[in-house]
């Protein structure tokens, strides 16, 4: 099985393409690819709809848990009705599980303990 992502929202497949993105987040470098990096980068094109000019806005996409935060944040805003590209991947990944339920979304905050467990002593 071949995985090949190119960050660049060009088209090119140059080398300071893929030097932005190592530079942005290094420990990329050591992530599995089967087991971290691919997974994501499915749930991310396949699922999510999202395209290579997303991760290279943020490259800190692939830091994240997909299990434990991308998932269930992404399935509360589809519950909710909220499409994700219009959050962006910054603003629905970087703040903490209590700001995301209330700054974040804060008019559908009891919905969120149907999606993320640690959450449901907020409610």
């Amino acid at each position: 099985m071949s995985f090949d992502v190119h960050v660049s929202t060009t088209g090119c497949c140059c080398c300071c393409c893929g030097v932005r993105f190592v530079q942005r987040l290094p420990p990329v470098l050591g992530y599995d690819v089967d087991t971290n990096l691919k997974p994501k980068w499915d749930f991310l094109v396949n699922t999510l709809r999202l395209t290579t000019f997303d991760v290279s806005r943020f490259p800190a996409y692939f830091s994240y848990p997909l299990e434990k935060v991308t998932m269930p944040r992404m399935a509360y805003l589809a519950a909710v009705n909220q499409p994700n590209a219009v959050w962006g991947l910054n603003l629905i990944l970087t703040p903490s599980d209590d700001i995301f339920a209330t700054k974040v979304t804060p008019v559908f905050f009891k919905i969120v303990f149907l999606f993320h467990p640690i959450l449901r002593w907020h409610c």
